[in-house]
């Protein structure tokens, strides 16, 4: 199957952010803020997806379906997610504070086109890790709330 390592990757990076994450909002004795809230449970979600979804190739790669078709039935199942999320999800909510999450509203475009026309690994594996780039910068925006929130206390 294309893109197994890589899936395999994903899917121990999204567990290494969502650790990590837990870990430093624990370790805090601080109050943890709404700001704060809102950023970690966004972090939960993107990492939970990374992991499911990239798990979902590698399951139906066990079946005897042709490889177009796994990643016609995975682009779309990630496509329904991310239009779900960006619609209500935590995300929405953070357009105003940082307009270059408006590009996270092509994601869903790029994964349905994926799933009606194409079939293929590679935009199915890039949303993927653009999921994990913006997870890396929800931790990092996490880092930093709980860092300012320090500061002030």
């Amino acid at each position: 199957m294309q893109g197994e390592a890589i899936l395999t990757s994903i899917i121990e990076v999204g567990i290494g952010i969502a650790g990590f994450s837990s870990i430093v909002v624990t370790l805090t004795r601080t109050t943890i803020t709404e700001n704060i809230k809102i950023t970690f449970l966004q972090i939960w979600i993107q990492s939970a997806a990374i992991i499911f979804f990239s798990a979902i190739p590698l399951l139906l790669y066990t079946t005897q379906l042709d490889p177009h078709y796994i990643y016609v039935i995975s682009s779309f199942l990630y496509g329904l997610f991310l239009a779900y999320t960006v619609a209500f999800g935590p995300v929405r909510k953070r357009f105003k504070d940082h307009p270059i999450l408006m590009i996270v509203l092509l994601f869903p475009v790029i994964i349905f086109a994926n799933a009606i026309f194409f079939g293929l690994a590679w935009p199915y594996i890039s949303i993927l890790l653009a999921g994990v780039l913006i997870a890396f910068l929800s931790f990092y925006q996490l880092i930093t709330n709980l860092w300012s929130s320090n500061k002030v206390a």
